[in-house]
């Protein structure tokens, strides 16, 4: 019996579909107990396979997103179909001063982390919030089944947290001022990105400076002071090139001689690790000095 071509064509449920890139989809036998072959989508949501003519069930994962199992017929000529997911949206609040702080969590073999206790411990004590006395010291919350979390928190507050299975570990977070944020950003923040007021490329003429202000991003929604001073780097990779003279809120690119050289930012914190790692968007970058 000759293979036939399949294709899946993955797209996002709601009133404005789009295609869903790295859902996995695995082709079983119609009672579940073979496994035939299996493919992951591409840019525009498909997934390509060859099967034989017969019935099958198909399942499709992707992380944060929900699927239901396909039952279908492989016969010759065309074997097209549609698959809708169901994406994970984050809550948001209507009261203007709380964020909806929500996420999912893992346990260490990769998979759902259920039942995990964090509690939240308000620092500002006493607080009155538009009149109202916020009186509770801590908020108490629990994954579920799924190992999600969500819990509101009053912008622009600041709580100490205690994680079940980090129990030696206290972290301070800094809640944003915006409708929500994503709980693991939060809990275990990194440098996100950099920008600058004058955008690049930058070429120089030897002997020229030229002055950067940058806005450093954290992933739990802030922005460090000034350069960042107690928290990040920052070096030119060959000074005799361009050397970096290093201000309160700027940077100076200062010229010395033709050539290239890149310039670089290392956060000082390297103890929480994303994999996989985008690095920090926006570094680093090429200066060249003619």
């Amino acid at each position: 019996m000759s293979l036939q071509a399949v294709d899946f064509y993955i797209k996002s449920s709601g009133t404005t579909p789009t295609p869903l890139a790295g859902v996995v989809g695995k082709v079983f036998s119609l009672d579940g107990l073979t496994v035939y072959t299996s493919g992951t989508s591409d840019t525009d949501g498909r997934i390509a396979l060859l099967l034989e003519e017969g019935s099958y069930q198909v399942r499709f994962f992707r992380q944060h997103a929900s699927f239901s199992a396909l039952t279908f017929s492989v016969q010759p000529g065309p074997n097209t179909f549609d698959v809708t997911g169901d994406i994970f949206t984050a809550p948001t609040v209507n009261d203007p001063r709380l964020c909806v702080a929500n996420g999912f969590f893992r346990a260490a073999n990769g998979g759902k982390a259920p039942n995990i206790d964090v509690h939240f411990i308000a620092k500002f004590r006493p607080l009155l919030l538009d009149g109202d006395a916020v009186l509770t010291e801590r908020v108490v919350c629990r994954t579920d089944a799924n190992g999600y979390m969500q819990t509101n928190l009053i912008r622009n507050g600041q709580y100490d947290v205690l994680i079940e299975g980090l129990s030696d570990i206290t972290r301070t977070i800094y809640v944003p001022d915006a409708p929500n944020v994503n709980l693991p950003d939060l809990l275990f923040p990194v440098i996100h990105s950099v920008t600058f007021d004058v955008p690049g490329p930058y070429s120089l003429l030897a002997g020229s400076s030229l002055f950067l202000t940058p806005t450093i991003r954290v992933s739990d929604g802030r922005i460090l002071p000034g350069i960042g001073y107690d928290d990040v780097a920052w070096s030119s990779s060959d000074t005799r090139v361009v050397c970096l003279a290093i201000s309160p809120n700027r940077i100076e690119l200062r010229a010395q001689a033709p050539g290239t050289a890149i310039v670089t930012l290392t956060p000082f914190d390297k103890s929480i690790v994303r994999y996989p790692d985008p690095g920090v968007l926006g570094v680093p970058f090429t200066v060249t000095v003619s």
